[in-house]
Parts: structure tokens; C-alpha cells; sequence
């Protein structure tokens, strides 16, 4: 029986091989997009990541760069450019650590997924002083008479520091120099209170506080006083 066909000139049999043929090769095609991203079939693997957050010096540092597309795991590396010293990037995009100068950081990461497609974008850090702030809380106290020592504290910003008196008085005998050291010998029995500003190497970083110093009588010690106390115990 002629099983032909009058118009293609193709018979039944071809028909069908082709057919599966087309089909074979869909489902091939189907599953390759799905695995690679080949034929058009997904997108290209590319860095989404459009800003990093800033830093701050002595303070620990953590952000995660992200991809999309290709097929992953993604692997990450700095192809320009270094990080701020102090921080380290891992090979699933975390940056951590601490930083150690202030400044900012250009660099260009580069991510390669699993089919070794990659993507580079150019990002930076910033890493900033932290705020300048005084650290003594108290003064304490001084005797009337008696030579008088004590340093101002500060931290943040960039030294070196400059310490100044911005109002009220120290006490009678005591003085305050460009360095933070409080020193003299008091002449009066009273309390003062003042108020003291730092400011760092960057002219417009200053901070201030109110202290106070209470200047004490000496002690009056009377003949055999200690004589008759250690008779007592």
C-alpha cells in the first residue's frame, strides 16, 4: 500500500521521525537554558551590589556583595584596587574586619559563576574617624597647698589634640596647657567649675565638657595624734 504523501513527497514514517527529532531537540533545548543559560535562556550573571557601606576606624566592618543571574555558586574576587587596610573580602563576597586609616577606597570586584561567566563593577569604601569625644568624666580633688597632676582624656578623631578653656575658671594656683594637663599648686579653698574643649588635627572636629575641680584644706595634724591612734587599734 503506498503510504506516500502525494503533496511533500514524504512519507508517514519520516513524518514521525522528524517529529521526534523536534521534540528531542526541544527538551534538550529546554533542559541546557535551564542548567547553563545558553540559548538566550536566562540572564548573563551580573553584580546587583550598587553601594557599600561606609566604615569607621577601630569599629568592626561587615557588608555582603550579591550577583544575579548565570547559575550559580558565584565566586568573588578584587581584580583592581585594594580594600581599606584592615579588611579582607572572602570568596562568597563578605567583606569584614576592622579598619585602620580613614579614607576612601576605590576597587573593582569581579564575580564568575559556575558556567565561568563574570561580571566587574567598580565600587568603594569610605572609612571614616570616629566623632572626637572627651573621655575624663570626674577631676580629682586637690589640697590646698599640695602640687596638683592630672591629664584630660580624649578619643576619636585624628590627633594630635589641642585642649582649651572655654569658660569659668580653674581654681587659684592651677593651670591648663595646649596638651590636656591640669597642673599647679591650688592657693584657695573652693570649688570651680569649668568648662574644657578639644579639638583634633582636622580644624573643624572639637568636642567640650563641664569638670569641676574641689580644692580641700590640708589636714591639720596635732602633736602625738598618731601616737594615740596606734595605741587605740
Amino acid at each position: 500500500m503506498n503510504v506516500a504523501n502525494p503533496r511533500k513527497g514524504i512519507s508517514r514514517s519520516q513524518v514521525v521521525v522528524v517529529l521526534c527529532l523536534e521534540f528531542f531537540v526541544l527538551a534538550f533545548a529546554r533542559e541546557v537554558r535551564a542548567q547553563s543559560g545558553f540559548f538566550g535562556g536566562s540572564n548573563p550573571v551580573s553584580i546587583t551590589t550598587s553601594s557599600l557601606g561606609a566604615g569607621k576606624v577601630g569599629q568592626a566592618y561587615s557588608d555582603v556583595l550579591t550577583a544575579a543571574g548565570g547559575v550559580s555558586p558565584y565566586l568573588w574576587s578584587i581584580s583592581v584596587g585594594s580594600l581599606p587596610p584592615g579588611l579582607t573580602m572572602s570568596i562568597v563576597g563578605s567583606i569584614t574586619g576592622t579598619p585602620t586609616a580613614a579614607g576612601t577606597w576605590n576597587f573593582t570586584v569581579k564575580v564568575t559563576d559556575s558556567t565561568a561567566q563574570t561580571s566587574t563593577k567598580a565600587l568603594s569604601i569610605t572609612v571614616n574617624l570616629p566623632p572626637l569625644a572627651i573621655t575624663t568624666e570626674f577631676l580629682p580633688p586637690a589640697t590646698l597647698g599640695s602640687s596638683y597632676f592630672q591629664n584630660l582624656g580624649a578619643s576619636g578623631g585624628r590627633p594630635p589634640y589641642t585642649w582649651s578653656l572655654v569658660s569659668g575658671k580653674l581654681p587659684a594656683g592651677l593651670v591648663l596647657s595646649s596638651g590636656g594637663l591640669i597642673s599647679g599648686t591650688p592657693t584657695l579653698v573652693t570649688t570651680a567649675n569649668f568648662t574644657v574643649q578639644v579639638s583634633a588635627d582636622i580644624a573643624s572636629q572639637s568636642a567640650s565638657k563641664v569638670l569641676s575641680i574641689t580644692v580641700n584644706a590640708a589636714p591639720i595634724y596635732r602633736y602625738g595624734q598618731h601616737f594615740r591612734g596606734a595605741l587605740r587599734s
